[in-house]
């Protein structure tokens, strides 16, 4: 969490040391600091964030309880099976086990669970799981021999037993007379057909924290070289008229094809690369990387080094270099390959959202309905699983479109409609949200060839019309709509084909583009965004909101009732569903009576900087300041709220402080919500909360201005 680091800073710039300081960049669920409760309390497991490999992955929704710790007594025993320590477990004789069930009413027929843990150890064992109830139907993993090398293994089962209301996780010994020592950690149990990000949990089963990233910023690489032979050598290949030698490639042309190229083994499809190339002389059309046979630069023509991406298309990864133009002679003396490392964003803060369309990444569902459109289940995805996405083939109508209409939503609301998505042959898309006919609604354009966003247009009653395009790295775009259809429509629609050209209404023959992650969600007219990526099949899926909380001694032990300051690094990206001011943080006593509160007004206010205080359930201040900024954006910024009895003051973004209503007393309060309102009073952040820091003091107003710079 960089804690030193950072406190050290503090120090320095204020000359006083903070009582707290949190920094969210580049964590982990693991690393989550321990003063902090957290709890989302997701059915299953479908809360999605960018790691800092820049691929998509999904936060587990843990249903087990404990589950680092095997010496706690929510894992039973079975047979003659004992515990050693926290995570081992000794099991003697041929069906000894170590167990846990679901929480009750907590399963359902069709269901489909995945148990995974890290194991090690002596001995030959099983995973299983049970519909617990019934019959006990049950499902096993094959014999697992283990090692000393702590290995993940995961088994998953569809429910078959109706009245079982709930799930059995276990692992068991299957050798009759050997006994097996198991050394056992990171278990889970979740609705999922994968294994998804380990999510520790302690008395309260729960998904873990997302700790996001920007994929499509990098910060760097990671890790050491990938390609074996950077300076070349034998392991490179050649075609045509390229020869290769130690220290030099040349690619000239006789008027055919040729090519030099390294087979490097790249572990993860779908990840992104950094090439650094220095070419020693060039002439006439120069050279072009290639990857996994595909052209990923513009041709390279004058001497120098340059660097640059490349995205793995396959778990093996085919780099080399191309003829660009009729008549080349280049020589090439450098080429390295490095895995990259993107931007950290800070801890994800959302409200609960709900993906309302079915099979929101395969077009070939029925779910989907496709008029002159061939779709095919066989693109890569964005979090790099293979055949996930949906490949889109127009037809030759000029009149092709794919729709779903989503699960029916209350009168007259907005929504949200979004894809994600990638260029094929053709750069210009059209995507149209509205009701279930698509008579009041809106269209907009997006060109996934230059990033760039087209035009809007109202159909029939549609209003309140905003799009937003969104890089999420390696030729993904992220498109989205928001409108509102009408005042009267219960059932939104979706849409979407391939265009002509901007604000064309014709479709492309043979026009090619590839989709994934549909969704359509209930949003506000102040929305600019759609919330994270809900992948969703047979059903619609809810997430359920982030709840961080620091209580009992994990604020007590730093929070100074009597005067003190916050300081908050953060970002939002605007989806709220509700209006309303947006929590940064809140100090309460769980009620909005007695709140000590730092908030952004919505920007339809417009957006300003507030101090709230609240005692008794009377307001004695709430202030604002700076009513002149967006902070809906995704761009980052730093606010402070200094408190005391007396004179407060607000300021953001290096801005001189602004007084804050004097008051005579302070509540009484005994938790602190992070990134929401946990009494209420504020709705959440909706984005990324990336440091946050109290002093025990009310600073000076000149160093409120400092810090938040």
């Amino acid at each position: 969490m960089q804690l030193g680091f950072d406190l050290a800073l503090t120090r320095l710039s204020t000359g006083i040391a903070s009582a707290m300081q949190l920094s969210f960049l580049g964590g982990s669920p693991s690393t989550l600091d321990p003063r902090i409760t957290f709890t989302r309390a997701d059915a299953t497991s479908c809360a999605t964030y960018f790691d800092s490999d820049g691929l998509l992955k999904t936060m587990g929704a843990n249903y087990l309880k404990w589950s680092n710790d095997f010496s706690n007594a929510v894992w039973s025993l079975g047979g003659t099976a004992s515990k050693t320590g926290t995570n081992q477990v000794n099991l003697p004789a041929q069906t000894d086990s170590v167990a846990q069930s679901t929480a009750a009413a907590t399963s359902a027929a069709g269901y489909v669970w995945t148990f995974s843990c890290m194991l090690s150890g002596t001995g030959t064992v099983r995973l299983l799981i049970q519909d617990f109830g019934g019959a006990f139907p049950n499902s096993q993993s094959s014999n697992i021999t283990l090692t000393s090398t702590p290995t993940l293994y995961q088994l998953t089962r569809t429910q078959t037993d109706a009245t079982a209301t709930q799930m059995l996780a276990q692992v068991f010994n299957i050798l009759v007379g050997t006994p097996a020592t198991v050394i056992i950690g990171n278990a889970q149990f979740e609705r999922s057909a994968v294994a998804t990000t380990y999510s520790p949990t302690q008395a309260t089963a729960t998904s873990g924290p997302r700790f996001d990233y920007d994929p499509a910023t990098p910060a760097g690489t990671t890790g050491g070289e990938l390609n074996p032979q950077p300076t070349f050598a034998s392991s490179w290949t050649s075609t045509g008229t390229a020869t290769v030698a130690p220290g030099d490639i040349r690619i000239f042309s006789d008027g055919t094809f040729c090519d030099a190229n390294c087979t490097t083994q790249i572990a993860t499809t779908g990840k992104t690369y950094q090439y650094t190339i220095t070419i020693s002389s060039t002439t006439g059309g120069g050279i072009a990387i290639v990857c996994n046979g595909g052209q990923q630069t513009a041709a390279l023509t004058t001497v120098g080094t340059f660097t640059g991406y490349v995205v793995a298309g396959s778990s093996t990864i085919y780099t080399g270099f191309k003829r660009a133009g009729a008549a080349t002679d280049t020589h090439v003396s450098f080429f390295s390959l490095k895995e990259v490392t993107f931007a950290p964003r800070g801890l994800l803060i959302e409200e609960s959202r709900t993906n309302l369309l079915l099979q929101s990444r395969d077009m070939t569902q029925a779910a989907w309905s496709n008029t002159d459109i061939t779709p095919a289940h066989t693109q890569v995805g964005i979090d790099g699983a293979a055949n996930a996405a949906t490949l889109m083939t127009d037809g030759a109508s000029l009149a092709s479109f794919s729709r779903q209409a989503g699960a029916a939503v209350t009168a007259g609301s907005t929504v949200t409609g979004s894809y994600v998505l990638k260029r094929g042959n053709t750069d210009w898309i059209r995507i149209t949200v509205g009701e279930t006919g698509l008579v009041d609604g809106a269209t907009a354009w997006f060109n996934l060839g230059t990033g760039a966003k087209g035009a809007t247009a109202a159909t029939g009653a549609g209003s309140a019309i905003t799009s937003t395009m969104t890089s999420l790295g390696g030729g993904w775009y992220r498109c989205a709509l928001t409108v509102l259809p009408n005042g009267v429509f219960t059932v939104p629609k979706i849409g979407i084909n391939s265009s002509s050209a901007n604000s064309s209404g014709s479709s492309v023959s043979g026009g090619t583009y590839i989709v994934d992650a549909a969704q359509l969600e209930v949003a506000s007219v102040g929305s600019v965004n759609p919330s994270t990526i809900i992948f969703t099949g047979a059903s619609t899926i809810q997430r359920a909101a982030e709840v961080p909380l620091m209580t009992g001694t994990g604020f007590s032990s730093w929070f100074n009732p009597a005067q003190g300051t916050f300081v908050v690094e953060f970002d939002r990206f605007g989806i709220d569903s509700v209006a309303g001011s947006v929590a940064l943080i809140q100090a309460d006593d769980n009620t909005s009576n007695n709140r000590i509160c730092l908030r952004a007004t919505p920007r339809a206010n417009p957006a300003a900087v507030q101090g709230t205080i609240a005692s008794g359930g009377s307001v004695l201040s709430n202030d604002s300041a700076y009513a002149t900024a967006d902070f809906s954006n995704g761009a980052v910024h730093k606010f402070a709220f200094a408190y005391q009895v007396g004179v407060g003051a607000v300021t953001r973004d290096g801005l001189a402080a602004f007084p804050v209503t004097s008051v005579a007393s302070l509540p009484t309060v005994t938790q602190l919500g992070i990134g929401l309102a946990p009494g209420g009073g504020a709705v959440p952040l909706n984005g990324h909360i990336r440091r946050l820091t109290y002093y025990n003091t009310r600073l000076a107003d000149a160093t409120l201005q400092s810090l938040t710079l």
